[in-house]
């Protein structure tokens, strides 16, 4: 009786450790992006990548579904089609040794001078058209967008406290390193050099946004779908990633999780970059927030917090303005999604790029679509009209309450505060200034 009882326990454990060690071996604990309804939602529920069926390559899609039906990887369906000067490729590097010893720093690659090479810092806010922004500089064939590097890091941070880089390091990554390891990672894509960053900040979904990293995401894809070793496969699709970086005049990186402060150490670093400050009326911040998290929770936190944040962002844009002359552009989303073409032609002149009727067309297309459900990408129905849409959505009180908090900024950024219902929800009572008071930027 006891010996059927110790077999019966050590049957039990025996299969308590293979399930573990199958279930650790085909865990994903990268951090995933999930696209329900056109919506991409951030997702921290790790799941296992057992119950994936193997990538399908669709034309220019790839796409590896769970078998519930949920998705893992859902990347730009026509790259050729989000920019047509880029050429559309499923599998970038397929002819590439997989020896390890094969990495980027050994490759020979044509890439531009660096003293012509231009950087470009998007600094933003959350809600306030930093997609549409980015999306369109990125429309030059000559540029490298990367969207948001940050946020693994601000997100994985309060969680975990090391990664193992690329090129086996590991680093701490913990809340009081944030703006340690933000330089790094900001500067490694800026510079190209893919070995200071970290695995899941390589293959965050958020780089099916940027055109060419949207490539290394297609080519990460299909290499693990073919059994590869997942560091192995981004290591070898990273040669190709590094290659596309070199070889593009123009880099650009935007971002909701740097403040104006510190833009200065990248003025400093790289003689070249251009920093675009971008600003956004803080009620339809507030109002964009409250719409796709279905709350008005934000409401008196965003007035005290990034109103506070905008006031300090406007000291040192002023300040590096002034101390890096014709570096520092302010740009209104107010501007950019009420005369597009306009206002995107003045950000080319600014950042040096080449505003071609392709990009002309593109931009004019991405802004008058029809098509208004996206939470996060840079396609609306009517550009124009979504900028207003705020004024007939939110409570009088809720913009009685941002405009009592966020007076200051007011008048710095030369909004206007809506001194009754009647003026908030007439369109033709503008409120805001055309120019800012002290500052000849618009």
């Amino acid at each position: 009786m006891i010996k059927k009882r110790w077999k019966r326990v050590v049957l039990t454990l025996g299969l308590i450790i293979a399930t573990a060690h199958l279930y650790l071996s085909l865990f994903a604990v990268q951090e995933r992006t999930f696209i329900r309804e056109g919506r991409r939602l951030d997702s921290y529920v790790i799941r296992g990548i057992s119950t994936l069926q193997p990538p399908k390559v669709t034309g220019h899609a790839v796409v590896a579904i769970n078998m519930d039906g949920g998705i893992f990887y859902r990347l730009n369906e026509t790259l050729s089609t989000r920019n047509p000067n880029l050429p559309a490729s499923a599998d970038m590097i397929s002819n590439v040794t997989h020896s390890t010893r094969h990495t980027p720093h050994t490759l020979k690659i044509a890439s531009v001078d660096n003293d012509k090479v231009i950087q470009i810092l998007i600094i933003a806010y959350i809600r306030s058209g930093s997609s549409l922004t980015g999306d369109i500089l990125q429309q030059d064939p000559d540029s490298f967008y990367v969207y948001e590097p940050l946020h693994f890091t601000e997100k994985m941070g309060k969680k975990i406290k090391k990664v193992q880089l690329l090129n086996g390091k590991f680093v701490n990554i913990d809340k009081p390193q944030f703006y340690n390891r933000s330089f790094t990672i900001m500067n490694s894509y800026f510079d190209c050099d893919l070995s200071a960053l970290d695995f899941r900040t390589l293959v965050h979904g958020f780089q099916t946004f940027g055109n060419k990293t949207n490539r290394f995401i297609q080519c990460y894809v299909n290499k693990t779908g073919q059994k590869i070793n997942k560091r192995l496969s981004a290591q070898l699709c990273g040669v190709e990633l590094k290659e596309m970086c070199q070889k593009s005049k123009f880099r650009a990186i935007k971002t909701i999780r740097i403040p104006m402060l510190y833009a200065e150490v990248y003025l400093k670093r790289y003689p070249n970059l251009k920093v675009i400050h971008l600003v956004r009326d803080p009620r339809a911040q507030v109002n964009s927030i409250d719409s796709l998290a279905n709350t008005t929770k934000y409401n008196r936190g965003f007035a005290k917090q990034k109103c506070g944040a905008m006031e300090s962002d406007f000291y040192y844009s002023e300040l590096y303005r002034t101390r890096y002359p014709g570096r520092v552009m302010r740009l209104y989303y107010e501007d950019l999604a009420s005369s597009p073409i306009q206002t995107s032609k003045s950000l080319y002149d600014f950042t040096g790029m080449n505003f071609n009727p392709v990009v002309r067309d593109y931009i004019r297309s991405i802004t008058s679509t029809g098509v208004d459900s996206c939470a996060i990408c840079s396609k609306r129905a009517n550009s124009s009209e979504h900028v207003q849409k705020w004024r007939h959505k939110m409570g009088f009180s809720d913009v009685q309450l941002i405009d009592k908090e966020c007076q200051s900024v007011y008048d710095h950024y030369g909004f206007l505060p809506a001194r009754t219902e009647e003026e908030l929800r007439d369109l033709n009572i503008p409120l805001r200034r055309t120019y800012v008071k002290n500052s000849p930027i618009k």
